[in-house]
């Protein structure tokens, strides 16, 4: 009896510990801070995305498809609805209907900081557009909501950021650190003829940047597990990528003598394995940045085991890897996108080819993702159409010690009281990626409220932001550059 008592005694004793543990984490929600109070006229804020969102500045895979004349309209509506800017800001066009603008800051010692968006929008799907509640390019303000594509992709930032800056140069503002406001027209399709030859263009002018702030994660409401609390994702880094291809060989011939292996029979093989022997998971990282920053506002049990990485780390790995959103941020993942095989139903086909799509989590690369294929397939004689060099690799992880994050934190926080704030890993593309190499600190969040439903929209139909969440946007980009101005030593 004694020992069932002493056992007893110590199991208390580790869960105290382990609750312990949990309880002097950092916490997600910072100190407490005052809300300044920012007077906008939010009809006409309202009334000028609804006008931006009638710009059709589509992105189009063709390049002969593509349409100047929406993004030059656009530019025009800019000029004539942000004077102040127009009038104070260096104006650069920068390869395709990119547009920079610039206020040097007074101290020329202190590093800027970029704000950045895109103009363009993914196209409505053919065949979609009667699902829409009020048209795609229709710019209605209805229920609370301004409809259509690009009010969250992405144009509701851009407009945001103008929005922010407008009103600040009215109040008299002059920066004491230089700030750019850097948005590409070609986002949707990577980026190489905006947001990389912005990059390149202020890396020449030999322009020291602080942080980088584009869109990426957001306030999310009612998706994070155990958490009621909305939780403002502020993205790290993101995750690369690298197309691979796959084909099989075999001689062909008449349906009714096949070979032992056909060709799409030994892809099918191959497929199959890279699908159950995935990539390495891990929490290393931004991961484990996360959970830590969340445990103390879960749920029990799910406080203790998140915060006790070090012990529960391979039960949370195993839970994670069930769910596709949550297993893209632990490991490099897999994607069979395409396949191609045969032409006739009574004829053997003589190839048989997959692509494979490999999103590239941090610290895994392009070599050892083909280095993967190469081992799990285990098949010579299948011919892997690709190289390292292709890959897209996942970007760098910018810091939460910084003073930038800092900037970002108080800013959410002034904007979004109720929020917990916490690290995030952004597992698409941006074109903050571009900028990685010019600036210190590259950061992925728009200040855009997002429950499950909204994320369908992301891209897809009925695209929407509530016009309260969009005058909160706005102010959030008018403190974080008030914020930036006060903190003027990176």
């Amino acid at each position: 009896m004694r020992g069932v008592v002493v056992l007893g005694v110590l199991l208390v004793l580790a869960f105290i510990g382990l609750w312990l543990r949990v309880v002097f984490l950092p916490d997600a929600r910072p100190d407490k801070v005052d809300s300044p109070t920012i007077s906008l006229d939010g009809k006409a804020a309202i009334d000028r995305l609804a006008q931006a969102i009638r710009f059709e500045t589509v992105s189009t895979e063709n390049a002969a498809d593509y349409d100047a004349a929406p993004f030059a309209d656009f530019h025009a509506f800019l000029k004539d609805q942000f004077p102040l800017i127009h009038q104070r800001a260096e104006r650069h066009e920068i390869g395709r209907d990119a547009l920079l603008f610039g206020i040097r800051g007074t101290d020329a010692e202190t590093p800027a900081i970029v704000l950045m968006a895109h103009q363009d929008v993914v196209p409505v799907e053919p065949g979609t557009t009667g699902n829409w509640i009020h048209p795609p390019f229709g710019g209605v303000v209805a229920d609370g909501y301004i409809w259509g594509r690009g009010t969250l992709d992405d144009k509701g930032s851009l407009m945001a950021i103008m929005e922010a800056l407008e009103y600040l140069l009215a109040q008299g503002f002059t920066p004491k650190r230089s700030l750019w406001l850097a948005f590409g027209a070609d986002e949707e399709l990577g980026g190489d003829k905006g947001a990389a030859l912005i990059a390149q263009w202020l890396a020449e002018q030999n322009e020291q940047i602080a942080f980088v702030l584009d869109e990426g994660l957001a306030v999310l409401q009612g998706i994070t597990p155990g958490i009621a609390e909305p939780v403002a994702m502020v993205g790290l880094a993101e995750k690369g990528s690298i197309t691979l291809r796959l084909r099989a060989e075999s001689e062909g011939g008449h349906s009714s003598m096949p070979p032992m292996v056909s060709a799409p029979g030994r892809l099918s093989r191959a497929l199959a394995r890279l699908e159950s022997t995935q990539m390495p998971a891990s929490l290393e990282g931004v991961p484990s940045k996360m959970l830590t920053r969340l445990a103390p506002h879960m749920a029990f049990p799910l406080n203790v085991i998140s915060g006790n990485l070090w012990l529960t780390g391979p039960v949370i790995l195993n839970q994670f890897s069930k769910t596709p959103s949550t297993n893209a941020m632990i490991r490099t993942t897999t994607a069979i996108t395409m396949l191609q095989a045969g032409f006739k139903s009574n004829v053997l086909a003589q190839s048989a080819e997959a692509t494979i799509n490999f999103r590239i989590r941090p610290n895994d690369t392009g070599h050892s993702v083909i280095d993967h294929v190469r081992t799990t397939i285990d098949d010579p004689a299948i011919t892997i159409i690709g190289t390292a060099d292709q890959a897209r690799e996942a970007t760098k992880v910018s810091s939460t010690d910084s003073a930038a994050f800092h900037i970002i934190e108080k800013s959410i926080a002034e904007t979004f009281p109720k929020a917990l704030i916490a690290p995030g890993l952004m597992v698409a593309a941006t074109d903050s990626r571009h900028f990685t190499a010019v600036a210190d600190d590259v950061y992925r969040f728009a200040p855009m409220r997002l429950n499950s439903e909204d994320l369908k929209r992301l891209h897809g139909t009925n695209e929407r932001v509530s016009t309260e969440n969009y005058l909160e946007m706005i102010r959030f980009y008018v403190r974080l550059i008030e914020n930036s101005n006060t903190a003027t030593r990176h």
